[in-house]
Parts: structure tokens; C-alpha cells; sequence
């Protein structure tokens, strides 16, 4: 009798345990395809599929084939996120001829692309369409248009344009002023809107508009324009097409010939500006030439060469 018990204990006790160890293994089994679920779009250090079909990825600066492979191999209207961290590797002469959004997990200062002098960052074509969110570019060279040279459509907030540089040079070394496609940070021939964003210490050479060349259209909201540089006409700007500018700050920007802040010969509308401290050669702040809305702006203190603040 006593040893029917004993095996009776034995076997409900071998039962229970099974049930509790089926019970165990199938908690774990959920938590792990939960945590897949969550992170499939997640590409660490592996390669990027050739066949990306998700909408969404996240990339870190460690990813290979950084973010120049990721947007080639994405479909048009994928998100690429990209996790803190410096880019310097793999991130230049990226052709945009779809619909590519590019998102930084975090503040612009947090993530960065640095070109390394190595070439454009972004090159988008006519049937293209780029978003920047929460990015800095950084550190771009180049004979046709700085970090970005736009004929499609261009959508940027929240970014930081920092120490990008165009420079006309010819294959003796000389450079100078040949085709009008300036701009130390941004060419515009399309279409692109920007807001709270800030274009610092971009530079062009022998051309025009330290930061932006615009010779299509071009809106600009709540941006600054701070210590951008051009040996030739508009210091921060230079438009010879349509530009809408709103509730912006031009602080520090010098031009060599004409308008220190922006050289005008398209059309410009500016409301709710403020230029400060600009310094030009003829107009220190606007120089116009073309079709010019100014309404509710301000000049403070821009340096007097040999003409007024504004000229027209």
C-alpha cells in the first residue's frame, strides 16, 4: 500500500511539473516572436536585403552599406530612421529618384552626416522626393550644389546645414564663376519647403548664396541663417526664382559683391524677418533686382561698405 502511494505521489508530481514546463516554454516563445514583431525592421550590422518590401526601417551608423544602401534599396515611400550616432562612411552622392523620408530618432545635433569633403550628400532627381526630420549634414563638398542638389522636391524640419562648401573649380585649379548653380548647402531647381531648421557656416567660392542657391521655388518658415559666406552675391541667399521667407533670422552672413543676407533677381516675398549684423559690398542686407514683398521686418545693425542695408 505504501508503495502505491509513493508512486501515485511520484507521478502527480512528474505531471504537474510537465505542465508547469509546457506552460513555461510557450511564455517564452511568445515574448520572443513579440519582440521580432517589434523589431523586424531593425537593421544592425547585417546587410540590407536586396528586397526590402517593409515601409519603415532604422538603421545605426554601424549598419552596412549605411544610409546610401539603404535608400537604394528601399521602395519608394519607405521610411529610413536612423538611430544617434555620427555617419561618415558610405553617406555621399545619394541619388533620390523615388520617395524617400529619412527621420532621426532624436535631436538634429544627435544625428549626424558627414560627408568628409567627399562629395554631395543628396542628389535628388526630377522625379524624386526627399524628407529630412531631426538630421544635421555636415561637411560637404562639391562642384554642384553643397550637400544637396535638388530638381524634384525637397521637404526639410528640424535639420542643421553646418560647414558644407560649393567650389567652381576647374581641372587647372582655378575657380570661377561658370553656371549658376551655386549654393554652399542646397541648390534648388524643384520644389522645397523648409522650417525650423539652421544653416550655419556654409560657404561658397568664387559663386552665389552662401547657403542656398534657389533658381526654382522655394518656401522657408521659422529658419536661421547664421555666419554663411559667399565671395560672390547673397551671403545666405542668392534667388533667381521664387522664394517665400517667414518669420526667419539672417545674423552674420557676409557677401563679396551684393546683398550680405540675400541677393534677390527673381521674385522674393519676406514677412516677419530679421537681418542683423550682415555684411555685403552693395545692399549689406537685400540687394534686389527682381520682384520684392518686404513686410514686418527688421534691420539691425548691418555693416555699412558702401551702400545701405537695403538696395534696390
Amino acid at each position: 500500500m505504501n508503495c502505491l502511494m509513493k508512486n501515485k505521489k511520484l507521478k502527480d508530481f512528474l505531471v504537474s511539473f510537465l505542465i508547469i514546463l509546457a506552460m513555461v516554454i510557450v511564455i517564452f516563445n511568445f515574448i520572443g516572436v513579440s519582440e521580432g514583431a517589434n523589431n523586424k525592421n531593425v537593421v544592425n550590422n547585417d546587410s540590407i536585403s536586396k528586397n526590402l518590401s517593409v515601409k519603415s526601417i532604422t538603421i545605426s551608423n554601424s549598419t552596412e552599406g549605411g544610409i546610401k544602401r539603404a535608400v537604394e534599396k528601399s521602395k519608394s515611400g519607405t521610411t529610413v530612421y536612423l538611430f544617434k550616432g555620427v555617419y561618415s562612411f558610405n553617406n555621399t552622392n545619394i541619388n533620390i529618384n523615388k520617395n524617400i523620408k529619412i527621420v532621426g530618432k532624436g535631436s538634429a545635433k544627435s544625428i549626424v552626416i558627414d560627408a568628409r569633403y567627399e562629395g554631395n550628400i543628396f542628389k535628388i532627381a526630377k522625379k524624386g522626393n526627399l524628407t529630412l526630420v531631426n538630421v544635421t549634414l555636415l561637411n560637404a563638398y562639391s562642384t554642384n550644389g553643397g550637400a544637396i542638389y535638388n530638381t524634384g522636391i525637397l521637404s526639410i524640419k528640424n535639420s542643421i546645414f553646418n560647414n558644407n562648401i560649393y567650389d567652381e573649380v576647374n581641372n587647372i585649379g582655378y575657380s570661377y564663376y561658370v553656371n549658376n548653380k551655386g549654393g554652399g548647402a542646397i541648390y534648388n531647381a524643384g520644389k522645397a519647403n523648409i522650417k525650423l531648421s539652421v544653416f550655419i557656416n556654409n560657404r561658397i567660392w568664387c559663386g552665389s548664396g552662401g547657403a542656398i542657391y534657389n533658381n526654382g521655388n522655394i518656401n522657408i518658415k521659422s529658419s536661421s541663417f547664421l555666419d554663411n559666406y559667399a565671395e560672390g552675391d547673397g551671403g545666405a541667399i542668392e534667388n533667381t526664382g521664387k522664394i517665400t521667407i517667414k518669420k526667419s533670422t539672417f545674423k552674420k552672413n557676409i557677401a563679396g559683391n551684393f546683398g550680405g543676407a540675400l541677393d534677390n533677381g527673381g521674385k522674393a516675398n519676406i514677412i516677419n524677418s530679421t537681418f542683423k549684423n550682415n555684411s555685403g559690398d552693395v545692399g549689406i542686407a537685400i540687394a534686389n533686382w527682381g520682384d520684392l514683398l518686404l513686410c514686418k521686418s527688421k534691420f539691425r545693425n548691418n555693416i555699412f561698405n558702401r551702400d545701405s542695408s537695403f538696395h534696390n
